[in-house]
């Protein structure tokens, strides 16, 4: 028998099993909060892509009705649902309720918040996000008018302040964190 099968086929001791436990469970750990953090920074990504791919299609929406002479339609959307109205819905989309209420949805999906007007995102990991709401991590967003506040009152007025578009704002100030 050589060296090395005799070296192989020895049990180890308690001593060596302890440390391999050791190892493995710290390299487990490791690779655990890793993964954790891929995930927050894939989150991230995704929500702003589909706030881009979501301007972009309000971008083309505006310039259908531009094109048509019917910009003044657009004052409907404010705080309308634009997964509904004007975009094909993302898979991860669970549709319209009344009112904020998180704990209903599941983590990365969005939602539409019919009462409020407000599209919301439940983050998929509150560890790397930081945010101004209570209860789990989520962003609001709203569809709203953009226009040019002619008679300085702060609201659109139909035939005297000037359209400009349509914008999604966000709502709430929120960080992705290093932790």
């Amino acid at each position: 028998m050589s060296l090395e099968t005799a070296v192989l086929s020895r049990n180890l001791g308690r001593f060596e099993t302890a440390l391999v436990v050791i190892l493995t469970s710290i390299l487990a750990t490791v690779f655990y909060h890793r993964v954790q953090r891929l995930e927050a920074d894939m989150d991230h990504a995704a929500i702003d892509l589909m706030i881009n791919q979501v301007s972009t299609q309000l971008l083309i929406f505006e310039s259908e009705l531009t094109m048509t002479g019917k910009t003044g339609q657009l004052a409907e959307y404010d705080g309308r649902n634009p997964f509904e109205r004007i975009f094909s819905a993302p898979p991860n989309y669970a549709g319209e309720i009344d009112g904020d209420r998180p704990t209903l949805m599941a983590p990365g999906h969005w939602y539409f918040d019919k009462k409020n007007g407000q599209i919301i995102y439940r983050v998929v990991n509150d560890r790397y996000f930081k945010g101004g709401l209570p209860g789990p991590g989520r962003i609001r967003i709203r569809l709203s008018l953009k226009y040019e506040d002619v008679n300085g009152n702060g609201r659109y007025d139909a035939g005297v302040d000037q359209i400009q578009g349509l914008v999604l704002k966000k709502l709430d100030r929120y960080e992705w964190t290093e932790k």
